[in-house]
């Protein structure tokens, strides 16, 4: 025989609770019976010893933990990486506060509802230059936003003498995250599938990845937040509006790295 093949020549079960044979199904994660199975595999004809294999289906309790850590990890990933929200955050912070801070940060509880909706339903169907098309009008707008605090940065007020909150900060993370491309490809690619599986296996699973994810994710930008706001009081006027003005040139840079990859995808 020219080419070496594996063939499983033998399945027993083991153990004392006996599958039957039209009951039993492929090896695949999460489905994965009580039992000890007997696999031979055949080299040119020729078996060779038993290998024993003992495979222990996880309970439902495990799986909930393990969607929910999941879901932590990427949260806080996503979270803590740089981007527009998270420069969003710290302007919105230092500018007007907490408070502010704290708009910018629930931004994504509302503007990643339709991202979602739309990658679980119809992302597959829509054209490649999709994503493109998004990543430029996203980099202008986050280029924009960075000139935006640039110039205000050169007279901005020092912390405790601005006027109350805008509410339209809360609008412009919203806008920001919609045009940024990374949160579509993030559940068209990882997102969307992960949900659709949790949920054809236990709707359960779903809703532990989707809290654990929102919770870190919109948590790690509050904690940020609040860290910023607390010590906005400490700065003096010059080096507060020196680092506004790195806000700017960050979200600024950010916009046309997003462009870059656009143009060049």
């Amino acid at each position: 025989m020219s080419n070496i093949e594996h063939r499983i020549t033998n399945v027993e079960c083991r153990s004392k609770d006996v599958i039957p044979a039209h009951e039993r199904r492929p090896f695949l994660p999460f489905d994965i019976r009580h039992s000890l199975f007997d696999v031979r595999y055949s080299m040119s004809g020729r078996p060779f010893a038993p290998l024993p294999l003992c495979y222990t289906a996880p309970s439902q309790e495990t799986r909930l933990l393990s969607m929910l850590v999941l879901g932590l990890s990427l949260g806080l990933g996503a979270g803590v990486s740089p981007g527009p929200m998270l420069v969003l955050v710290i302007r919105s912070s230092l500018e007007r506060g907490f408070r502010a801070g704290l708009r910018v940060a629930l931004a994504p509880l509302a503007s990643d509802a339709p991202i979602v909706l739309i990658c679980l339903l119809v992302v597959s169907r829509l054209p490649a230059s999709f994503l493109a098309t998004l990543a430029v009008l996203g980099g202008l707008f986050v280029v924009y936003l960075g000139a935006e605090t640039a110039l205000k940065a050169r007279h901005a007020k020092t912390p405790g003498q601005e006027p109350a909150p805008d509410s339209g900060d809360f609008f412009r993370a919203v806008t920001a995250n919609l045009l940024n491309p990374h949160p579509w490809l993030f559940w068209a690619t990882v997102g969307a599938p992960l949900i659709v599986e949790a949920w054809l296996r236990n709707p359960a699973e779903a809703a532990a990845f989707a809290v654990g994810f929102y919770g870190f994710l919109v948590g790690s930008k509050i904690g940020i937040a609040w860290l910023i706001a607390q010590s906005r009081g400490r700065l003096t006027g010059g080096w507060y509006r020196v680092i506004l003005m790195l806000c700017g040139v960050l979200l600024a840079v950010v916009g046309i790295i997003l462009l870059y990859g656009a143009l060049h995808s």
